[in-house]
């Protein structure tokens, strides 16, 4: 099986382009794309007008859902005595770069006027996930419009938790023989706490009982935005942009459910069961595991999740792909270099320095970001070839537009 995997292309349509040719080039069984799908900064730019509503901690920015309703965005402010403080504080924190990317109803446009339909004209299926980028209140909607597509350009399937049977071309997916010799996809877009304001897919790394060491605690703050979802009753996702739930994201206030919690409902629904076996499961995160070539962030640190990792040494699945980190890549090399100087083997090593590997109890896990610049001329992509319970090949490939 060859796959193609692509993540943090924040909008640039020219990316998503040159990944859905290439694709279709390649002829792989599938395209993958990890998250932070949506645009921020310049491509919205010119759409965008910033009002602020008081007195609140909802502010409110103008969406373009049917009807021209507003989508909201609960503001998680820091410890503010007066809602004067609250908003100055406000005002401060959102910069021109992130008031673009606050736009939920305009990344929600975008997505299913522009990105959508060129996903859905690619020759081979699409799955993906969103980051921590992508306003989670926009899904129901793009769920609702793949639905309604007709059957001709549905080949595009919506990752949120789930895990799905990745099936080769001409395979018979009702087959038990087919699935015993084919993959497994599971989507997780949950990332631990960050710097960045919206929270959406952010989470508690972990459930508390393995976190001891104040370098491996969460990184990041609860400060920031959550987009509200869609109410429940509506007749449709899109029915009725004015109707939404005035819950709040979990991780914003209370420790469960965490990363950890996710990866453990996943196992204990498919992995404990034998119903999928781990030596055959792709996983795609946004979020990368903790302490590998893909969590590095400029100045050396590490930014992943350790409880992502902890779970992949239990489990060893056959390969996991992540993004969320667009500069890990470079880092990574960077460290290689700096290492070969003093070393005297000439800096060679038995793995490519853009991968990593994780070491677990069922065997190997082969662990390789995109490491895509957006705002770049090229795309970078993953490309891998798997064959029964091993991988032939991984390579990353930069791909002009």
């Amino acid at each position: 099986m060859r796959l193609l995997f692509g993540s943090d292309l924040h909008g640039n349509l020219r990316h998503f382009t040159k990944l859905v040719s290439h694709a279709q080039l390649l002829k792989v069984d599938a395209l993958l794309l990890g998250g932070d799908l949506g645009p921020r900064r310049g491509t919205l730019a010119s759409k965008v007008s910033h009002t602020f509503v008081a007195p609140s901690s909802s502010i409110y920015y103008p969406g373009s859902p049917p009807r021209g309703a507003y989508a909201p965005l609960h503001i998680m402010p820091r410890d503010h005595t007066s809602a004067r403080g609250f908003h100055e504080a406000m005002e401060e924190h959102l910069k021109d770069d992130t008031k673009r990317c606050l736009t939920p109803g305009l990344q929600r446009e975008f997505f299913l006027s522009q990105i959508l339909p060129l996903l859905q004209s690619c020759a081979v299926p699409v799955y993906l996930i969103f980051g921590n980028s992508d306003f989670r209140a926009n899904v129901p909607a793009y769920k609702y419009a793949v639905a309604q597509s007709s059957p001709e350009v549905q080949r595009v399937t919506i990752l949120d938790g789930d895990v799905v049977y990745l099936a080769r071309k001409n395979d018979n997916v009702d087959s038990q023989q087919s699935e015993a010799a084919g993959y497994w996809l599971f989507g997780t877009p949950w990332v631990p706490l960050s710097h960045h304001l919206n929270k959406d897919w952010e989470l508690f790394d972990s459930n508390g009982d393995d976190i001891k060491q104040p370098d491996q605690r969460p990184k990041g703050s609860v400060w920031g935005a959550v987009t509200a979802l869609p109410h429940r009753d509506a007749e449709s996702p899109t029915s009725d942009g004015k109707t939404f739930s005035a819950q709040f994201f979990p991780a914003l206030v209370a420790p469960s459910p965490t990363v950890q919690s996710q990866l453990e409902a996943f196992s204990l629904t498919h992995l404990e069961t034998n119903r999928v076996d781990p030596r055959r499961l792709v996983v795609m995160s946004h979020g990368p595991p903790h302490m590998t070539k893909t969590d590095i962030i400029r100045g050396g640190k590490h930014v992943g999740s350790l409880a992502l990792r902890k779970w992949t040494k239990k489990w060893s699945p056959l390969v996991m792909l992540t993004g969320h980190v667009h500069e890990t890549v470079r880092m990574a090399e960077k460290r290689r270099e700096k290492k070969s100087k003093g070393s005297t083997t000439n800096g060679k090593e038995d793995i490519p320095a853009f991968y990593d590997v994780i070491s677990g109890a069922g065997g190997n896990t082969i662990v390789a970001p995109s490491g895509n610049d957006f705002n770049s001329d090229v795309v970078s992509c993953v490309v891998l070839d798997l064959e029964d319970d091993r991988v032939e090949k991984v390579e990353r490939i930069n791909l002009d537009v």
